[in-house]
């Protein structure tokens, strides 16, 4: 495996002009996630809160956004849940929803859960589990 150097977004320099990984429903949970043959980090968020309040939680967005276009395009999928629409889904993984937890499922298990703001520990999470 050949080590590429990864530089990550700062916290402080951002811009955050909307979302570009999806969010899902419940209904496209099982498919997108539960069945997906490549690994899958989704982060479970209040969304509305996250973009408006939150810029520990926006890096976040910023970093899993930069990961799945640049580093890891097709060998990993990177998604949201926002808690406030699809808390069933929240609930039924024990994800803290007053809290940003970010998830890695892979052939249909739960792998790991991380609740931090650390961007460097998304690269870390993709990595391990790829």
């Amino acid at each position: 495996m050949c080590h590429r150097h990864y530089q990550l977004p700062s916290n402080d320099d951002l811009v955050y002009p909307g979302i570009s990984i999806p969010s899902l429903s419940a209904s496209e949970w099982e498919t997108l996630v539960i069945e997906s043959r490549v690994p899958s980090m989704v982060m479970f968020t209040e969304l509305k809160r996250c973009i408006t309040v939150g810029p520990y939680c926006r890096g976040l967005v910023t970093t899993m956004e930069k990961l799945s276009k640049d580093d890891f395009n097709g060998q990993f999928k990177f998604y949201t849940v926002d808690t406030d629409e699809e808390p069933g889904i929240a609930h039924f993984y024990h994800v803290d929803t007053a809290v940003t937890t970010i998830t890695v499922f892979k052939a249909g298990d739960l792998m790991t859960a991380y609740t931090g703001h650390d961007p460097w520990m998304l690269l870390k999470l993709a990595l391990e589990y790829i």
